[in-house]
């Protein structure tokens, strides 16, 4: 049971990464959408929210176990 703690700080680290990435994504649709050239590092950002994303989805797996 004691893995159980330290699987919580990493969904909130994980949690608060995502967030921080997400709105980092947000800032590069709301620039496209207006025109200006598209953010070298985009695609990057994206990559990256989705492995947050995915090692969230397996700790709530191994949270589930």
């Amino acid at each position: 049971m004691a893995e159980r703690p330290a699987l919580a700080i990493e969904l909130t680290q994980a949690r608060r990464l995502l967030a921080t990435i997400s709105n980092k994504v947000n800032q590069v649709a709301r620039h496209a959408n207006a025109g200006d050239e598209f953010y070298k590092d985009a695609a990057a950002a994206v990559a990256a929210a989705r492995r947050v994303a995915d090692r969230m989805y397996e700790l709530v797996e191994e949270v589930g176990r």
